[in-house]
This record gives C-alpha cells, sequence and structure tokens, in this order.
C-alpha cells in the first residue's frame, strides 16, 4: 500500500470535483437547473471507472479529467508503470488548476459582479 499515491489521488478526486461544483452552481436559479448542468458532466467523470474494471480499454479514457485520480488510487493498492505515474501526477495537477479557475471566474461573473 502506498500512502502517498492514495492521499494525492484523493486530494485530486476531490478538489476537482469540488472545484467543477463550484463552476456548475453560480450560474443556477434552482436545484432542478442545477441537476440539469450537473448529470451529463457527471456521466463523463464516471467514465474512467470502465477501464478500472476491465471493461475497456484505457487509451480512450485519458483526456477525461477524473482519470487521473483513479489511477493514482490504482496505484496506491498495486505497481503502475512510471509513464502512468508521471501522466497522472501532471494531469491531476493540470485539472486541479484548470478546474480552480473555471470556478473561481464563475463566481466572479455570477457572484461577486
Amino acid at each position: 500500500f502506498n500512502y502517498v499515491h492514495f492521499v494525492v489521488g484523493v486530494i485530486s478526486a476531490s478538489l476537482t470535483f469540488i472545484f467543477v461544483g463550484c463552476w456548475l452552481v453560480p450560474p443556477t436559479n434552482s436545484f432542478n437547473q442545477f441537476l440539469v448542468r450537473c448529470i451529463p458532466l457527471l456521466i463523463l467523470m464516471a467514465l474512467p471507472f470502465i477501464p478500472f474494471f476491465e471493461a475497456a480499454s484505457p487509451m480512450w479514457f485519458y483526456p477525461i479529467p477524473s482519470y487521473p485520480g483513479i489511477l493514482l488510487l490504482q496505484a496506491a493498492f498495486e505497481e503502475l508503470s512510471f509513464s502512468l505515474l508521471v501522466y497522472a501526477y501532471c494531469y491531476a495537477g493540470l485539472t486541479i488548476i484548470g478546474s480552480y479557475y473555471l470556478a473561481r471566474n464563475s463566481f466572479r461573473k455570477h457572484i461577486w459582479s
């Protein structure tokens, strides 16, 4: 068991989903509007579990922002190649930064103005 991969995987997945939620909430006026906007994105973000259960090839899921968190959680329990770990750490960092800026801009546009 690798604690570093586990902690980074949990934190990166959590921050990504928190920031995406903060990006989706400000433009909505009701919970129903939020659900209409949120459900397609949640379906997209859940797709990387398909190769985790070996139901499809993982190469199609690399661009999805939630995949690095899943890979890091997988790396906590089993060995992954060095290139996959580099991809997971780099893309997780980029995903957190990108989703943070989306959330910040959404808050500035819809709440602070």
